[in-house]
C-alpha cells in the first residue's frame, strides 16, 4: 500500500453508545495526531475509514455482532440491564462463524488491576480506561483489527 491508497475499511461495533459512541463516529480516523497515514504501522492503517456501528444495549450488540460480523467490538462495561461482562461471555459462546471469536475491547471507568483482570478473564482482549483518549482508542482498534486475519 502506498501513502495515497486508501486502506480497506474496518468495521467496529460499539456497544454502549453514549458520548463515546458519538466521539467514535465523529472521529476523522485518517487525521489523528499520530502523523501521516503513510508512516503508520500496517495494523494502524487498517482502521482508516473505519465504520462504526452502535448498539445501545448488550442485546442489540449481540444482534449486531451476528448480523454484521464486525472486525472489532468495543463494549462499555457499565451498561444498564446487562453489563459488558455478560455481553462478552454470550459472544464468546457463539460459534466462530457467528462472531464468537471477534476481538473485543472493554471500556470502563473501573481502572484497578483487578478490573482489568476481570475484563480479560471474561473474554476481552484488552481493557481501556475512561476517560477514553481517542488516539489510544484508534491504536486499540487497529491492534485488534490486525488480529482478525481479514
Amino acid at each position: 500500500m502506498n501513502d495515497h491508497t486508501e486502506a480497506t475499511s474496518s468495521e467496529a461495533v460499539l456497544v454502549g453508545g453514549g458520548e463515546m459512541g458519538e466521539r467514535m463516529r465523529a472521529l476523522d480516523w485518517a487525521a489523528t495526531p499520530l502523523g501521516p497515514v503513510g508512516s503508520w504501522p500496517q495494523s494502524l492503517r487498517s482502521v482508516v475509514g473505519a465504520r462504526v456501528l452502535t448498539a445501545g444495549s448488550a442485546r442489540a450488540g449481540r444482534q449486531s455482532v451476528t448480523d454484521h460480523r464486525p472486525d472489532v467490538i468495543v463494549a462499555d462495561i457499565g451498561m444498564p440491564e446487562e453489563d459488558g461482562y455478560s455481553l462478552i461471555r454470550a459472544i464468546r459462546a457463539l460459534p466462530a462463524d457467528r462472531g464468537g471469536t471477534t476481538p473485543a475491547a472493554a471500556v470502563t471507568a473501573l481502572a484497578r488491576p483487578e478490573d482489568r483482570r476481570r475484563a480479560l478473564m471474561a473474554g476481552f482482549q484488552t481493557h481501556v480506561s475512561k476517560p477514553v483518549d481517542m488516539t489510544e482508542l484508534v491504536a486499540v482498534v487497529a491492534s485488534l483489527a490486525g488480529r482478525t486475519g481479514r
